[in-house]
C-alpha cells in the first residue's frame, strides 16, 4: 500500500476538502499532502462555490493558501467514457424505477406499469453513442 503523501501526484475530488474543512484540519491535509496534491478546474468551481456557504467558508483557506493547484484538465485515462456515462445513468434509472415499483407493489400488493421499468429508457440512443466510442 503506497500512502498518499509518498505518492508523485494525488488527483483529489472535492469530498476531502469538505471533510477536513468541517473538522477544522485543512491546513493539516495541505501539509500531509505537500505538492503533490492536484484538482481539476471542475473542483476547484466545486469548492469556490462551497466556500460561499455557511458551514463550509472554511474552504477560503485553500483559495488563501494557493493550494492545491489545478491540472490543465482531466488525464484521458481517467475520464469515463460516454458510453460509461451514459450506462451508468441508465442503470441508476432503472434501479430507482425498480425500486419505486417494489414499494408500490409491497403497499397494494398489485402489480404496476413500472415493472416494465426498462421500456421508458432509450436504449437505441445509449447504444449509438457506445458504438460511437
Amino acid at each position: 500500500m503506497v500512502r498518499a503523501r509518498a505518492a508523485a501526484l494525488v488527483l483529489l475530488d472535492a469530498s476531502p476538502f469538505y471533510r477536513f474543512c468541517e473538522a477544522r484540519l485543512l491546513p493539516s491535509l495541505a501539509e500531509y499532502l505537500r505538492g503533490s496534491a492536484r484538482i481539476t478546474p471542475e473542483v476547484a468551481t466545486e469548492l469556490r462555490r462551497g466556500a460561499r456557504s455557511g458551514r463550509h467558508a472554511g474552504l477560503r483557506y485553500l483559495e488563501l493558501a494557493g493550494w492545491p493547484p489545478e491540472t490543465a484538465s482531466l488525464p484521458a485515462e481517467l475520464q469515463i467514457p460516454r458510453s460509461s456515462t451514459c450506462s451508468l445513468r441508465l442503470t441508476h434509472q432503472v434501479a430507482q424505477e425498480g425500486q419505486s415499483a417494489e414499494s408500490r407493489k409491497s403497499r397494494t400488493g398489485e402489480r404496476t406499469e413500472s415493472d416494465a421499468a426498462s421500456s421508458s429508457i432509450d436504449w437505441a440512443a445509449c447504444s449509438a453513442v457506445s458504438r460511437a466510442r
